[in-house]
């Protein structure tokens, strides 16, 4: 049996040799690695591993050109118009979270993620759809309000906002992540995501609830494949989560508390 080269040792030649370790769950078993390696990957449902994510990521960086330091500019931009609160800044800021998912939705996920993920074509519908909402309601309607606060909740958001922004990048480089293979703000959905629910949390009191269930459910997907996709900075995704369920769940009592008083 011919074998190659793998990442805990050799594997045979029926496989590719680089999904081989991830991928291929063959009788008997056919690698030399670690056992603990080989049951790891045997119990992986993604249809692609690690090294093809990154690639993807590399592919569609060098592609896409300045966008990435376009929408990290446009981000701050979103910040800056919430900070200071009024019905104009708060759609501009609006529009700019729209494009981003719209972004994210189209160019990444339709284009290429897709390469490596049928699931992709859903996962476009769905960046779509949260563009469309974030316009009807933010844009076009003017139902979302940002401005920060006093509140645990402005406090939150600032920190996922901080994190989206800033220590995003600096968490992937820092966990051996290197560009063009590294998902950036703005052209990534995980970060995109946290700078979301960082953004929704402004603007809780007005925010329409349909806004916040695909962010939260990206959360739950980002984070359910951090570990197997070797993306630590999306743990991030779960932690916001939890705080923006839990800062829901504390306006929505508070709301039946004045209601109920009233």
């Amino acid at each position: 049996m011919t074998l190659y080269k793998g990442e805990y040792g050799s594997v045979c030649a029926t496989c590719n040799p680089r999904q081989c370790l991830y991928l291929c769950q063959t009788e008997p078993p056919h690698s030399t690695g670690p056992p603990f390696a080989r049951k790891a990957n045997a119990a992986m449902t993604l249809p692609f591993d690690s090294e093809q994510f990154h690639e993807i990521f590399a592919t569609y960086n060098s592609a896409i050109g300045a966008a990435p330091a376009v929408a990290w500019l446009l981000g701050v931009a979103g910040v800056l118009y919430a900070l200071r609160p009024g019905p104009v800044r708060s759609r501009v800021t609006a529009a700019i979270l729209a494009l981003l998912w719209f972004w994210d939705g189209v160019i990444y996920h339709g284009f290429y993620f897709l390469q490596i993920n049928d699931a992709a074509l859903l996962f476009a519908a769905l960046f779509v759809a949260e563009g469309v909402l974030i316009l009807h309601y933010g844009v076009l309607r003017g139902r979302l309000l940002f401005y920060y606060g006093n509140q645990s909740r402005h406090v939150a958001g600032a920190l996922m906002l901080a994190f989206a922004l800033l220590l995003y990048p600096l968490a992937g480089l820092a966990s051996g992540q290197r560009y063009p293979a590294l998902p950036l703000f703005g052209v990534a959905p995980c970060p995109t995501t946290i700078y979301t629910l960082g953004l929704l949390l402004w603007a809780m009191e007005d925010c329409p609830e349909p806004l916040w269930l695909l962010p939260l459910l990206w959360a739950v997907i980002g984070t359910s494949a951090a570990y197997l996709l070797e993306v630590p900075q999306d743990y991030a995704l779960g932690i916001s989560a939890i705080a923006a369920i839990f800062s829901l769940a504390r306006n929505r009592a508070r709301s039946s508390a004045r209601r109920s008083g009233g």
